[in-house]
């Protein structure tokens, strides 16, 4: 049966925008350790070197850092203030309802979807988009349980 989800009126899980680096070309960066019997590695930049390339020349930190910035760029991208996992979901109180008009409250450990990753996704989807989850699932009254079957 068709079921609808929301989350409990007194969860707090808020919209944020969060930046993120998105690569605009495919860079191959490999990184080598310096070995000790290498002494006093110095960059190109003349900073004190902490890595290798490739081709065996040192690399700072800081020149590291500008080469992938340099082939990415800063997106801005909406996020929940709190990770969506099967943790958090367990810990949630969810209200549900199979007519929009009626609501049982359900905690999130008596939920069990058949696939957690699908689930936590399409959640975390209907809570930056606010509106409500609908979902197949079964409720059994018995065992105040409730399994998604989609």
């Amino acid at each position: 049966m068709q079921l609808f989800l929301r989350l409990g009126k007194e969860q707090n899980i808020d919209q944020i925008i969060t930046k993120v680096f998105v690569p605009t070309t495919k860079v191959n960066v490999v990184l080598y350790p310096i070995p000790t019997f290498i002494k006093d590695p110095t960059c190109k930049c003349g900073k004190p070197a902490e890595y290798l390339l490739e081709d065996m020349s040192p690399i700072c930190h800081f020149c590291l850092d500008t080469i992938l910035t340099v082939t990415s760029k800063l997106e801005e991208k909406p996020d929940t203030t709190i990770p969506i996992n099967r943790a958090t979901i367990q810990r949630l109180r969810f209200e549900w309802s199979p007519d929009k008009e009626r609501w049982y409250a359900i905690k999130g450990a008596s939920i069990t979807p058949l696939h957690w990753d699908t689930f936590s996704e399409r959640l975390k989807t209907s809570i930056l988009e606010k509106h409500l989850l609908l979902v197949e699932g079964e409720y059994d009254k018995d065992l105040r349980t409730m399994r998604i079957l989609v």
